[in-house]
């Protein structure tokens, strides 16, 4: 197990005697060399240090950052939703799991595992944001690591690569801390290039990576004629039909995916992004929807062999689980070492791969999990036996400028519910607090219509992704373009958007519970679980 020297990389702060460095430029020429990552990465690690948060644009000016992540998003752009990474037989290839803002862990990892260059390749599995209070400095530092070898760098989407997450989990409110009124431009600068992230690899032609996982295939079924005196049946892709016909998906069907999207449907026809970036692996055989989550799949060891078998593989590498997720999960393996082996099949192996020690990075002692992290290399000629290097985290942490990204607490709950005139069941002092290995009981209001803060967020995001819709599909059919394919598939977009929305409309207003009720169950103090209540009638 690898094990930070604290005397060359304590990273708590102290008065620097130095002077802060010079802002950070752009190289003249264009061309980002070893030496100009080298400086951003000390540069970073100075500023997580000796800097308060707010002032990070002083050394790291929003020009440049939003400079860096176009470059990046431009190569980004290029690739396909599956990359086919063929290392040569002098190379090596690490997987890199989560890792969640950890700046000063992720720095010791590269530093560990040999930085990348033409004879070491780099695979990450993606969520490099959210939850740890340096996700803007760890993404640029890998978009620059992409942008300086982009062969041998290869940077997949996780879920919180998405606005949904990084809206809830501390993303945004980081963004905007940290570059005020810039802060907007500079996240949407981030959420596009998040759109352009593959979603998978396939290394050496024999190991899989992605970040949840495996997905389904898509079925078609004829719909009835969406527009009066149109002849004949329009055929869409479903994806949401009876699970006895769910199958599992092909590498052609992900391929064709449309992986450009802020938030990956949960609904709809296009549903493989989704499947890859949220799906979970289970002991129970079969493939079923991932009704704990809300979005992707559950699939088990059957399934494993057959998605080997099928595309000759002999490895499946997955992230998605940390140890806070493993604890609700009494059927697989926790996540100490910073991985798991979860399915041993007949063609090879499904691993669950964590780079995020001592998670969640910044919590109260006692909740603390104090896991590894971990990393893995594939060796040559085969590549397909992994060697795994577990390592702590880099510690003492340096001190943390105090990020605007909340949690809700149950007091913060009841007086939500007192200030609205509700009459609530039971009192902060009556709700037994549990420890992080003991499941809370949500809050139980009455007399009054409410819904889960996420839920509510989903309804509005769903209206502003109709108007965008509408917006595209009508300059899309300006003019003589009437009458064209992509005009077609514009307005069919529109139409999807719109159901999405209604059915969750629908949800709302037929459901005993809120839509988002299995999620909150488990995570009440997520951002996502906090209670709002509905002033006026739905429209």
């Amino acid at each position: 197990m690898s094990q930070p020297d604290a005397a060359a990389d304590d990273p708590s702060p102290s008065p620097s005697p130095n002077p802060p460095p010079p802002p950070v430029a752009w190289p003249e020429d264009g061309a980002l060399t070893r030496e100009w990552v080298a400086g951003l990465t000390a540069t970073l690690d100075w500023c997580s240090r000796s800097l308060p948060a707010d002032r990070l644009p002083d050394v790291l000016p929003a020009a440049l950052v939003q400079r860096l992540v176009l470059a990046a998003s431009v190569i980004l752009h290029r690739e396909p939703n599956l990359v086919r990474v063929d290392p040569r037989p002098d190379q090596a290839v690490v997987v890199v799991g989560d890792v969640h803002g950890q700046l000063h862990d992720v720095i010791f990892l590269l530093r560990d595992a040999g930085f990348p260059s033409d004879d070491r390749v780099f695979v990450f599995n993606g969520d490099y944001v959210d939850r740890g209070a340096w996700g803007l400095e760890t993404f640029l530092l890998l978009l620059a690591w992409k942008v300086l070898l982009p062969n041998s760098v290869f940077l997949l989407r996780g879920n919180h690569e998405s606005k949904y997450c990084t809206s809830v989990y501390g993303f945004e409110q980081e963004v905007n801390f940290k570059y005020k009124g810039q802060g907007p431009q500079v996240y949407r600068k981030f959420l596009r290039c998040f759109e352009d992230l593959p979603l998978a690899t396939i290394i050496a032609g024999c190991v899989y990576t992605a970040h949840g996982g495996i997905f389904r295939g898509t079925i078609v079924m004829p719909s009835k004629r969406t527009k009066k005196g149109k002849k004949g049946n329009k055929y869409k892709a479903n994806s949401s039909v009876d699970p006895t016909l769910m199958k599992l998906g092909s590498l052609d069907e992900l391929l064709k995916a449309r992986r450009t999207v802020l938030d990956p449907p949960w609904e709809g026809s296009n549903l493989i992004p989704g499947d890859v970036l949220w799906s979970d692996p289970s002991l129970e055989m079969g493939l079923s929807s991932n009704k704990e989550r809300g979005i992707g799949l559950l699939w088990g060891p059957d399934i494993t062999q057959q998605f080997l078998y099928t595309n000759n593989l002999k490895l499946i590498i997955r992230s998605h689980e940390g140890p806070d997720a493993r604890d609700k999960r009494h059927d697989l393996l926790g996540m100490d070492n910073g991985y798991t082996i979860d399915h041993h099949v007949e063609c090879g192996k499904l691993i669950t791969l964590f780079s995020a020690p001592d998670y969640p990075q910044f919590q109260a002692s006692e909740d603390r999990y104090n896991n590894c992290g971990a990393y893995i290399v594939l060796n040559p000629p085969d590549f397909s036996t992994p060697v795994f290097h577990s390592f702590e985290a880099v510690k003492p942490r340096p001190k943390l400028y105090a990020l605007p990204v909340a949690s809700p607490s149950l007091t913060s709950l009841f007086s939500a519910a007192a200030a609205a005139g509700v009459r609530t069941l039971g009192s902060p002092a009556s709700v037994r607090l549990c420890s992080h290995r003991q499941r809370r009981r949500r809050l139980v209001v009455a007399f009054v219509r409410w819904r889960y803060k996420g839920t509510a967020r989903k309804e509005a995001a769903l209206s502003e992704l109709i108007e965008r819709k509408v917006a595209e599909a009508t300059e899309a059919c300006a003019g003589e373009a009437a009458g064209e394919a992509g005009c077609r598939v514009a307005w069919d977009e529109v139409e999807e958007v719109s159901q999405a929305k209604a059915g969750l409309r629908h949800q709302i207003a037929q459901g005993a519970d809120d839509p988002l009720e299995p999620f909150c169950f488990h995570n009440p103090l997520a951002d996502d679980c906090a209670v709002v209540y509905d002033d006026d009638d739905d429209e």
